[in-house]
């Protein structure tokens, strides 16, 4: 009797974490009619979905998962909502829903909301359309409402990179040295190559590798994909 108390408990437990979770109803149908061998896959699900974000700093267990921002913005859409649920979806690689996600919480108060103006141009830069993504960049700038974000400046490098606007490389050159991480010093040595000014892209490079061996661990894990970037661009030539 005790056991089946337990297990029943458990039962209703794993219920209602698929209904918070946003998960599929099909696993609340399995976990009535089947409750041994859909918990135990059930428990599977989750631990492979944990694992698999466990890695990355910017998807600790404390964050919501999609499906719960999904279901928070369907029963709530305000403008929060939107902007959180489209920078999961803009992680993700889903651009063309977060754009429409920003777009749709641009409105009334939220009109030029700071974030919400900066995600919508970041968005419209992974569509490449970096026109628009500028032009909401501008809009950010005049008119937005809030403290605008720390990277709305290397947002805007790269939609004048896109461009190849005269103010690229100012906009590249403000950046290093005042903008945590390499990402700035390896996107200006790659906007260098294709200028064929390959003797200054080898030491922007080279600054990124000697900041690399200045720092730790933990730098070297943060950085990983841009320090990988600076010892392949070193040109021959």
């Amino acid at each position: 009797m005790l056991y089946a108390s337990f297990f029943l408990i458990i039962q209703i437990a794993m219920i209602v974490h698929v209904i918070r979770t946003g998960r599929s109803p099909w696993w609340v149908v399995g976990l009535i009619l089947f409750p041994g061998i859909s918990s135990l896959l059930y428990v599977a699900s989750v631990l492979i979905d944990d694992g698999g974000n466990a890695g990355s700093p910017a998807r600790s267990w404390r964050q919501p998962s999609l499906a719960q921002l999904r279901l928070q913005w369907q029963q709530t859409p305000t403008a929060d909502a939107s902007r959180q649920l489209a920078e999961a979806l803009s992680g993700q690689g889903q651009w063309q829903e977060a754009c429409d996600l920003y777009q749709q919480g641009l409105t009334g108060a939220n009109r030029y909301d700071t974030l919400l103006l900066h995600g919508l141009a970041q968005a419209q830069l992974a569509l490449n359309q970096p026109q628009q993504a500028l032009q909401t960049l501008q809009v950010m700038h005049e008119q937005g409402s809030g403290e605008i974000p720390q990277e709305a400046g290397l947002t805007r490098a790269r939609v004048l990179d896109a461009l190849d606007a005269p103010e690229t490389e100012q906009a590249w050159r403000s950046l290093i040295g005042h903008y945590p991480g390499p990402e700035p010093a390896c996107r200006y040595a790659d906007w260098l190559l294709r200028h064929r000014r390959f003797d200054e892209a080898r030491a922007q490079y080279r600054d990124v590798l000697d900041a690399a061996a200045r720092n730790g661990h933990h730098y070297h894990r943060l950085y990983r994909p841009w320090i990988r970037q600076a010892k392949a661009g070193i040109p021959s030539q």
